[in-house]
């Protein structure tokens, strides 16, 4: 009885001593190169993230007709130039953004000519829609592609 109560102390000891040497030679012994961002860098991003989201919605929206203009001057996009698509992207658009968690941002939807099927926003309620999300996909699809950047937004 006495040797059987041995291994059992033996066991308790054991086994928090092996775990230490285990995690030891785990850390340890697999040493991975990394690239590492250091402490004053990042705080420094977080805080321009905090600066950027604390801005009010008028200057958002100005932020928006800049990003906007910026990106049809330097051919970044091209506009598609069918009214019809145009006004029927809109009346799809302004009907979800009415619903939206910032309603009371001035949205403005425009179809873009791009060979992805894409649907992307900007600062200031700038939703941009390809012209392959129209022909590609049907109502139900153009409607949750404008609905899932208007979630995002």
């Amino acid at each position: 009885m006495l040797n059987y109560l041995n291994k059992i102390k033996y066991r308790h000891f054991s086994y928090p001593l092996l775990s230490l040497l285990m995690t030891f030679g785990i850390v340890t012994g697999s040493p991975e190169a990394s690239l590492a961002i250091p402490w004053l860098e990042l705080l420094l991003q977080g805080a321009q993230v905090v600066q950027l989201y604390s801005i009010s919605d008028e200057e958002e929206i100005q932020l928006g007709k800049q990003i906007n203009q910026q990106l049809i001057s330097s051919d970044q996009i091209q506009l598609y130039s069918n009214q019809n698509t145009n006004r029927y992207v809109n009346q799809i658009g302004q009907r979800l953004a009415a619903n939206s968690t910032r309603p009371n941002i001035p949205y403005t939807f425009q179809v873009v000519r791009d060979n992805s099927i894409n649907a992307f926003a900007t600062a200031g309620g700038y939703v941009y829609v390809t012209v392959r999300v129209l022909v590609y996909t049907n109502k139900d699809c153009r409607e949750q592609a404008i609905s899932a950047v208007l979630t995002y937004y």
